[in-house]
């Protein structure tokens, strides 16, 4: 049986992220933060300049968004405040470890970033 179900209004970008009981749901123009047992809206983020991209990343204390304009944003996991960009692509794949940042981009490289700060 579906527990909750939420109609967010956009087409969705890549998959769901996962923060303690919070989700995240990308669409072009708003990160969607969500409380996992409930769907009620959690401090959604507005894009900034750029598009959203691509699915949220979460390590931790940080959270990476691909832009439409080419960087990837990290921010704050917990409070989405921005912190810096990183260089990289719309279609940037990213997988965050503990001690690594890593990513592909459509130049067939894969770019080690090393500890997010």
């Amino acid at each position: 049986a579906i527990i909750w179900q939420r109609d967010l209004e956009a087409a969705l970008i890549g998959d769901i992220a996962h923060n303690g009981d919070t989700i995240v749901v990308v669409s072009q123009d708003v990160l969607h933060r969500l409380d996992i047992q409930t769907g009620k809206d959690r401090d959604a983020l507005k894009r900034g300049a750029s598009a959203w991209a691509g699915p949220a990343t979460i390590v931790g204390n940080r959270m990476m968004v691909p832009l439409r304009g080419g960087a990837l944003q990290v921010m704050d996991s917990a409070s989405g405040n921005a912190l810096y960009l990183l260089g990289g692509e719309a279609k940037s794949r990213v997988l965050a470890t503990p001690t690594q940042l890593l990513t592909t981009d459509k130049d067939h490289k894969v770019r080690s970033y090393g500890t997010l700060r």
